[in-house]
């Protein structure tokens, strides 16, 4: 169990760190970051609201998938799942995130 919990709080960290690096801000009632848990809620960073078409255009572009934040009543978030994602798999998202991101702007 202890390992379990390990891995998952280093993908959480990973996730954290790579949403940060490109822009967006973690929604946690815990300060800078959720207790527990298998997938977290981001802002989009500024000039970006509207959070069905970034999905729309991560999967459209074979980049990613995470779930548009307006379908939890939180719009211009994005619920990005880490629990079956491997840390460094978590970390090619740097790459992706601003494409994205580029392409719907």
């Amino acid at each position: 169990l202890f390992i379990i919990k390990e891995e998952l709080r280093n993908r959480r960290d990973a996730m954290i760190e790579t949403l940060r690096a490109a822009g967006l801000t973690i929604e946690s009632r815990h300060h800078a970051a959720p207790l527990g848990g298998i997938a977290l809620l981001a802002r989009l960073p500024n000039g970006l609201e509207d959070d069905e078409a970034v999905i729309d255009a991560a999967i459209d572009m074979g980049s990613f998938s995470a779930i548009p934040g307006s379908v939890f009543g939180a719009p211009g978030c994005i619920r990005f799942g880490y629990a079956g994602i491997p840390a460094q798999d978590i970390h090619r998202l740097a790459d992706r995130l601003p494409e994205v991101f580029d392409a719907v702007s």
